[in-house]
């Protein structure tokens, strides 16, 4: 895992460092949180409860070519949203984090000023914060009068049980979309690879999981606007 942060972060500063289109992005879309273990019964369970919640990204996208006018190597910087929210909508959990794509990408060009592209890559995400509502949960500390009832809105970022989720995520983004002159519009797919969850081997085990996972997903569509264009 620290090889591959590693490698993303050079990639990234490399990209940055020597970009030829430079612009800024924001857009919008869905993300949701998938539950993966050894009983389909109990993913059924869970996944179908779960809702999209709706997200951000507003961000800076760097271009590099590698072959003129067609193949470019993408790096983009972003703030974006995660998260989910249950059907009932009595539980939500709404994260922020820095996302980082490095993708290439292929341009179709129509026209000097006209294009259709595909993209694909790895992203890396860090940590920024993070909010939790628990409708039941806020009603019984209300009412609670012993003090052992707490609700706590702070998401816990961490590796150890005492946390709530992982501080870092990562995945694949594949995207395509049209450009027109300095415009584009865009869709992006994100593929959750890492488990964000918290949960010990051990704990795991006690619950009579062979394995467990939660990982995130997620649909966006984005505008963007480029400063510089080859």
């Amino acid at each position: 895992m620290k090889k591959i942060l590693t490698f993303t972060l050079f990639m990234a500063l490399f990209s940055g460092l020597f970009a030829q289109n430079i612009g800024i992005m924001l857009g919008g879309g869905v993300s949701n949180m998938k539950f993966y273990t050894d009983d389909g019964e109990f993913n059924s369970l869970m996944n179908d409860s779960i809702g999209q919640m709706s997200i951000y990204h507003v961000g800076f996208n760097f271009e590099n070519p590698i072959i003129d006018k067609s193949l470019y190597l993408q790096f983009s910087l972003h703030a974006m949203g995660k998260g989910f929210i249950t059907n009932n909508e009595s539980v939500y959990l709404k994260m922020h984090y820095v996302h980082i794509p490095i993708e290439l990408k292929y341009k179709m060009n129509f026209s000097p000023d006209y294009n259709f592209y595909v993209s694909a890559g790895p992203y890396i995400a860090f940590k920024l914060g993070g909010e939790y509502y628990d409708k039941d949960l806020i009603e019984l500390a209300a009412v609670d009068t012993t003090g052992t009832i707490v609700f706590d809105p702070e998401i816990k970022f961490g590796k150890t049980e005492d946390d709530d989720l992982q501080p870092f995520d990562y995945g694949l983004n594949f995207g395509a979309g049209f450009g027109l002159s300095h415009f584009e519009l865009g869709y992006n797919y994100g593929l959750g690879l890492a488990d964000v969850s918290t949960f010990s081997d051990q704990t795991i085990a006690s619950s009579n999981f062979d394995k467990f996972r939660w990982s995130h997903g997620y649909h966006t569509f984005t505008a963007a606007y480029y400063f510089t264009r080859d």
